[in-house]
């Protein structure tokens, strides 16, 4: 933390992670330590371990569509995506001549005295089309399966089935999925979150009378009509 604990705006340039879902996952949780929490510990050379208040603000770089794990509702995180080309060499020599010879005290004015009375600091950042793209690129392969099968009603979401378990599901990715999405079907807590992600609505534990077990069961299709 010694390195922007002190810092108002930390600039994070060409992000990326070329690990696996799980690898990018833990990226965004290391992140989402330093960017939220309002005290974070340091430790100076020669100086006790303390905390410290965090006041930083971080602006994140990336040419990778999957750069970072997120979820399209995570309100940590504002994207924005650009993709005009580069323009003439003339404009930035232009610009940063004029950065230089006080352009920068210009745009410090237009910051220190523009109008922040309507602004909501507290509130969710605006949904983007570039942040759910981002989310969609960096979905869990076990949430893009299942988003694929739903849609084209494919087993195990045929369209002709309304209501699924998720131990079922468990069992039949176990079977039939691939390697990766077998690792995150093995837990039910992740199935759990990937049917809440897709709308499914939950009803709970059911008893089956047949086979005497009381397994937890999700309406995912005509959901209005039966619940």
């Amino acid at each position: 933390g010694v390195t922007f604990s002190e810092k108002l705006l930390v600039l994070i340039d060409e992000c990326s992670s070329t690990g696996d879902f799980k690898e990018k996952r833990n990226l965004v949780n290391d992140l989402k330590t330093i960017i939220s929490e309002k005290r974070i510990q340091k430790r100076l050379l020669y100086v006790d371990y303390g905390a410290a208040k965090n006041f930083a603000n971080f602006l994140i770089f990336t040419n990778n569509p999957d750069a970072l794990t997120i979820d399209a509702k995570d309100p940590r995180y504002f994207v924005v995506d650009h993709y005009e080309n580069r323009l003439d060499q003339k404009f930035y020599n232009k610009y940063h001549e004029w950065r230089t010879n006080n352009g920068a005290k210009f745009v410090k004015w237009y910051l220190i005295n523009r109008d922040l009375s309507k602004f909501n600091n507290m509130a969710p950042p605006p949904v983007t089309d570039a942040k759910s793209r981002m989310a969609e690129q960096t979905q869990n392969p076990l949430l893009m399966a299942m988003k694929t099968a739903f849609d084209e009603g494919k087993m195990p979401f045929p369209f002709n089935h309304s209501i699924r378990g998720t131990t079922e599901l468990s069992e039949w990715y176990q079977k039939f999925g691939s390697g990766k999405v077998k690792k995150f079907a093995d837990n039910p807590k992740e199935i759990k979150r990937c049917f809440e992600i897709l709308g499914f609505h939950e009803l709970g534990q059911v008893k089956h009378k047949l086979r005497d077990e009381k397994p937890s069961l999700w309406i995912i299709r005509n959901i209005k009509t039966l619940s």
